[in-house]
């Protein structure tokens, strides 16, 4: 906050046109330098902020789950790649080189499943426009690898572990490496649903 706003606050607030929580929750900063103005937000509790930090990035469960089941199957890949698109970093859970196939493990909150997916009920200036940005971020991705010649498979986390396989032995099967002479042009987008 800089000192003139500061100053401007610390006037309102003694006059007692606002209350230090209203003071506080219009001005709150969220980790990521965005500042919230919704009357609604407040400070995570430090329990919350205990259990935000506890999610992983990757790693997840059902990532571990279908990496797992590829590999018994004889599949062999990189994991959790950081690859250069257009406007930053795409990091797919599961990566084929060779084919060019960039798997990715979507959790249904955070990636906001139309099936599963909810609005949270609690501090909706913050988690709005953080699910908004992940969803153009995942948007953002899409595009960039599609547009570099890559399939691109997004799995949502409720769809079964033995259909979410089946549908990626499919496209595996489907796709050619590049320079094989295989006739026709596979899908370049696949949303396991």
């Amino acid at each position: 906050m800089s000192a003139c706003s500061s100053s401007v606050l610390q006037n309102q607030l003694a006059s007692g046109k606002v209350g230090v929580r209203h003071l506080y929750s219009r001005f709150y900063r969220t980790e990521t330098g965005h500042t919230m103005t919704d009357e609604s937000a407040t400070a995570p509790s430090a329990g919350r902020s205990r259990n935000m930090a506890a999610i992983r990035r990757s790693e997840t469960k059902p990532e571990r789950e279908f990496r797992s089941a590829l590999h018994r199957a004889g599949y062999r890949f990189r994991k959790d790649l950081r690859m250069p698109v257009e406007g930053g970093y795409a990091r797919p859970d599961v990566v084929f080189t060779r084919r060019r196939i960039a798997v990715f493990i979507d959790g249904c909150f955070w990636h906001s499943c139309p099936a599963h997916g909810t609005e949270p009920g609690v501090n909706r200036g913050y988690w709005g426009p953080k699910l908004q940005r992940t969803r153009e971020r995942d948007a953002r991705d899409n595009e960039a690898l599609l547009a570099d010649g890559w399939v691109v498979v997004r799995i949502w986390t409720h769809v079964p572990l033995a259909q979410s396989l089946a549908v990626f032995e499919h496209i595996f099967e489907n796709t050619s490496r590049p320079g094989d002479a295989r006739a026709g042009a596979p899908e370049r987008m696949w949303r396991v649903e």
